[in-house]
């Protein structure tokens, strides 16, 4: 329902999706976790939401993951070798994790399906998903 209310252009906008969408999720009594890829290294930042699925699948919510696409676009920061929709697209996984993320807004998928989508946004620093988690929860709770 939320997503049929936004418009084409997200570009800027992760932050207040997430936020927007994260409690959305609250009320149903969903838990996620907002992160922001600035905590984890990356060199610009982006928001976007982590849940737990069941049987080891994790659900990564990103509305706004069109705006990495290369399409009529420069990078977002200099410092980045590649746009993340190419990084991502390197692999026939990471092209089924963007084409879910492109049409529906996020993806199901596993703890490598995670690796991979972080590493589209050029996260250095390799974490632990627990370290992820316990991380948002703290600045959540501040």
């Amino acid at each position: 329902m939320y997503l049929k209310k936004l418009s084409n252009n997200q570009e800027g906008m992760c932050k207040v999706h997430s936020l927007n969408l994260k409690d959305l999720l609250n009320k149903k009594k969903i838990k996620t976790y907002l992160i922001n890829s600035l905590d984890l290294g990356a060199s610009y930042e982006h928001h976007f939401l982590l849940a737990l699925g069941s049987n080891d699948k994790y659900y990564i919510i990103d509305l706004t993951y069109s705006q990495f696409d290369s399409t009529n676009k420069i990078l977002i920061n200099k410092k980045l070798s590649d746009f993340p929709s190419a990084i991502l697209c390197n692999t026939d996984f990471g092209k089924e994790i963007y084409q879910s993320l492109i049409k529906k807004g996020y993806c199901i998928t596993t703890l490598e399906g995670v690796i991979l989508y972080l590493n589209s946004l050029d996260i250095k620093e390799k974490y632990s998903l627990a370290q992820i988690f316990v991380n948002s929860n703290k600045k959540q709770a501040m």
